[in-house]
């Protein structure tokens, strides 16, 4: 196998394989589905291309889905807030914005929607963002884009 020549130093010859078994259920639920997720842990895991159990994924969205039914339709944000539009799908994106914004239990997030198209991470951005509501109920909001409608997906 040819190596191509590396001029700046930079390039990292070993990538590592992605995870070949699905999170632990109970590293994703520390303290049991009736807590909250290890939303971090869970950020890392998929950034390695890991996949989660159905069951885990189908109690995300449960949970996830239930908090935000209670919510009501003019949820108040207050300061300091971080505003997040348009993910699409890019979850290293989404990634290197939570890295970027701050520690969510100090900061409100708000996010308008379009978790999910053109990119190839949409369900990744959204069970990590399931997570982190099921985590941070009050301060983390996720309004409804137009790509979360019926007709668009």
């Amino acid at each position: 196998m040819e190596v191509l020549p590396d001029p700046e130093g930079d390039r990292n010859p070993v990538v590592p394989a992605p995870p070949n078994q699905p999170l632990a259920s109970s590293s994703l639920w520390p303290d049991g589905e009736s807590g909250a997720p290890d939303w971090m842990l869970l950020k890392d895991f998929l950034s390695k291309e890991g996949k989660l159990a159905k069951e885990d994924v189908v109690s995300l969205i449960e949970t996830a889905t239930a908090i935000m039914k209670r919510e009501p339709n003019l949820v108040p944000v207050p300061e300091p807030i971080v505003i997040v539009g348009d993910i699409h799908g890019q979850y290293y994106d989404l990634c290197h914005l939570l890295g970027k914004a701050g520690d969510p239990s100090k900061i409100n997030f708000l996010f308008l929607g379009d978790y999910v198209d053109r990119g190839i991470f949409g369900v990744e951005c959204v069970l990590l963002l399931f997570a982190m509501k099921i985590t941070y109920k009050e301060s983390f909001v996720m309004l409804r884009g137009n790509h979360e409608t019926k007709n668009m997906t």
